[in-house]
């Protein structure tokens, strides 16, 4: 399991009136992937990798005093990461 800090912020314009929510959360989830390392020439290599996170989802209610605005969501934390690389070795 791995274990994050979201900091999550939004500052588009809601219903024309503009909104700066902030929450910081320590969420909980679980991680997979695959990865591919290939060494084509004398000291040279490349790589892939595929990460997914999954963190769940978390329900959110924004609310605005003046003037009065209310906005709720859902929000699925999840993450599809892919990276590639070529390494020099000496």
């Amino acid at each position: 399991m791995d274990a994050g800090k979201a900091d999550n912020v939004v500052t588009p314009p809601l219903l024309g009136f503009p909104v700066d929510p902030k929450a910081t959360a320590t969420r909980t989830g679980w991680t997979a992937g695959v990865g591919l390392d290939w060494a084509f020439a004398p000291h040279w290599s490349t790589n892939f990798a595929y990460d997914y996170y999954d963190f769940g989802a978390n329900d959110f209610l924004l609310t605005n005093s003046v003037p009065p605005v209310t906005f709720s969501g859902n929000l699925k934390d999840r993450i599809h990461a892919v990276t590639v690389g070529v390494n020099y070795r000496f």
